[in-house]
């Protein structure tokens, strides 16, 4: 056997991942980056007027899954293409809606498109996909619900939260990424 080599060059640092890849944009909102927890800690329990969106978007296919903490949350996460405009559901162009009562709706542009649950769990993983032609929402990788959209769209992921004077509710798990467009 030869000689051992000298140790290369350190690279270069990669992109920051995980939750630092996430902006709270109202100061209402708790981050645990060690268990991953997102959690509303103040406001009106009656308002719409907390959030968390991703600071980076992805083109032409993307993909949000989260899961729910134990205690029911009233939230609704998705994509968007204007995260920044304010921090109500109104504002999200695709997303899931979890409320305390149980019960899961999709809703679009602010409009409710109809309830696709009666009852949901804390092991329960939630999905919305896009693909560069559809939409489309799922759970525990069943599917909901599609809708056809435009090509080329570039969307964040965005949510917006309801209650706070419930201890710990909100998203015990939230991903965000790139999928890839549909083929031809």
């Amino acid at each position: 056997t030869g000689a051992k080599g000298d140790r290369g060059a350190t690279g270069a640092k990669g992109n920051v991942g995980g939750l630092q890849k996430f902006l709270t944009t109202t100061g209402k909102i708790q981050v645990d980056s060690s268990t991953g927890t997102i959690t509303k800690t103040a406001g009106a329990g009656s308002n719409w007027n907390a959030q968390v969106h991703s600071a980076i978007a992805f083109k032409s296919g993307a993909y949000v899954t989260f899961q729910p903490t134990p205690s029911k949350p009233t939230i609704m996460v998705g994509l968007n293409t204007d995260p920044t405009k304010d921090a109500s559901y109104t504002s999200i162009d695709y997303c899931i809606f979890l409320h305390e009562n149980n019960t899961v709706h999709i809703y679009e542009n602010g409009k409710n498109k109809g309830s696709v649950a009666t009852s949901y769990s804390p092991s329960d993983l939630f999905s919305i996909t896009y693909d560069n032609a559809m939409i489309r929402y799922y759970r525990n990788g069943t599917l909901l619900k599609e809708t056809a959209v435009s090509a080329n769209k570039v969307f964040y992921m965005d949510s917006s939260f309801h209650n706070h004077s419930k201890a710990n509710t909100g998203v015990a798990m939230l991903e965000f990424g790139p999928l890839g467009s549909k083929g031809n």
